[in-house]
């Protein structure tokens, strides 16, 4: 079950960091909770490549490309944030966080650098299924 955008701020001191950002209730709501997004979440994990290797590209592109973005990319606190979307997008999957690893210079990124690496540990309340069905 996802959890509410002002829920996510309460759960930990510095998320308040983007408490009234409307893009950071936007990248929680519709990038991070997105079900393409966390299955490539997922599939990134598996392949031992950090979970926001996913979405970065996006989230950067997103506020970039709007001269009206209220959320400080550059600021470190809004990026840990945002890794903590990541990490709460992937705990109804039974993945934790391991280790933290460079992103991907092919992504192609101005303000993240490294993220969060994820393994399954179990305890999922939802899945994945993958299938193949004959038309």
């Amino acid at each position: 079950m996802k959890p509410s955008f002002d829920s996510f701020i309460a759960s930990f001191p510095t998320n308040r960091v983007t408490q009234h950002s409307s893009f950071a209730k936007h990248i929680y709501d519709e990038i991070i909770w997105d079900d393409d997004v966390r299955i490539k979440f997922v599939e990134a994990s598996e392949n031992g490549r950090p979970a926001l290797s996913a979405c970065a590209k996006q989230i950067e592109d997103y506020c970039l490309n709007d001269p009206t973005c209220d959320l400080d990319l550059s600021n470190d606190t809004v990026k840990q944030t945002i890794g903590r979307m990541v990490k709460t997008a992937m705990l109804p999957f039974g993945y934790t966080t391991t280790n933290k690893s460079r992103l991907s210079l092919e992504l192609h990124l101005q303000f993240f650098v490294t993220a969060m690496n994820y393994e399954y540990t179990g305890g999922e309340t939802q899945k994945v299924v993958k299938q193949i069905v004959d038309c």
